[in-house]
């Protein structure tokens, strides 16, 4: 997942890093946990509890705990439970 600065990154006070918008969706990093905010800079999927967080794709995002990956809606509800 490409990790570049969002450029109104200062959207979301605190955040360490953001990735770009896909699915209306943006990944936002805060203290070291990975979460999704929307484009009105509203967190969309809580809590931060991710350890890596990709994209969406068709409705689903890869997202990592620990060394468990999982797949989640944009709801943020598992529709695959993270497995090794």
């Amino acid at each position: 997942m490409c990790r570049r600065k969002y450029r109104n990154h200062n959207l979301i006070a605190g955040n360490e890093e953001t990735a770009n918008f896909s699915e209306e969706l943006a990944a936002v990093k805060i203290k070291q946990k990975w979460g999704y905010f929307n484009q009105k800079s509203l967190i969309k999927i809580t809590p931060f509890q991710f350890d890596s967080a990709n994209e969406f794709k068709q409705g689903l995002a890869g997202v990592r705990i620990k060394d468990k990956w999982g797949y989640i809606n944009s709801a943020g509800v598992w529709v695959w439970q993270p497995t090794q």
